[in-house]
C-alpha cells in the first residue's frame, strides 16, 4: 500500500522599511539620454519617476553610472530628481556600454528597489 503526503507552503517577504523603486524615464523627446560625443567623453542625463514609491526612502536615493571601461560614477541623493554626469574615456574609438542604476536607500535585497537603464556610446574625436 502506497500512501502520499502533501504539504502546501506559502512563502512571502517580509517588506524592509519603505523598500520602494523609482522608475528611470526611458529615453525619448523628454526622457533619459545616455550618448557620447566628441572628445571621446560620454553622457548621461537620468529622468527618473517616483515609480513605486509613495514617500520619501528614510535614506533617500542612490544613483549609479557604470561607463564600461571598468569606472563609474555614484551619488546618494535626499530627494528624487533627475541628474546629468559626464565621463572622460580613453583616447581612442570604442564602443561601450553604459549601465545606469537608480534605487532607493538602502536597497532593499528581498524587494527590487533599483531601475535600470542600458545604452551604447561610440567614443570618437571630432574631425577639424
Amino acid at each position: 500500500m502506497c500512501s502520499a503526503v502533501f504539504y502546501n507552503l506559502t512563502l512571502f517577504f517580509p517588506q524592509a522599511g519603505n523598500g520602494c523603486r523609482p522608475v528611470i524615464v526611458r529615453p525619448g523627446p523628454t526622457g533619459s539620454v545616455i550618448a557620447g560625443f566628441s572628445g571621446f567623453r560620454g553622457n548621461a542625463a537620468i529622468i527618473v519617476d517616483w515609480g513605486t514609491c509613495q514617500a520619501q526612502p528614510p535614506g533617500g536615493f542612490n544613483w549609479f553610472v557604470y561607463w564600461g571601461d571598468g569606472t563609474y560614477n555614484s551619488q546618494t541623493a535626499t530627494t528624487l530628481g533627475p541628474f546629468q554626469v559626464t565621463h572622460q574615456y580613453p583616447k581612442s574609438q570604442n564602443y561601450y556600454t553604459v549601465t545606469v542604476y537608480y534605487c532607493s536607500n538602502p536597497p532593499y535585497p528581498l524587494q527590487p528597489s533599483c531601475d535600470v537603464l542600458t545604452g551604447s556610446i561610440a567614443t570618437f574625436q571630432a574631425e577639424l
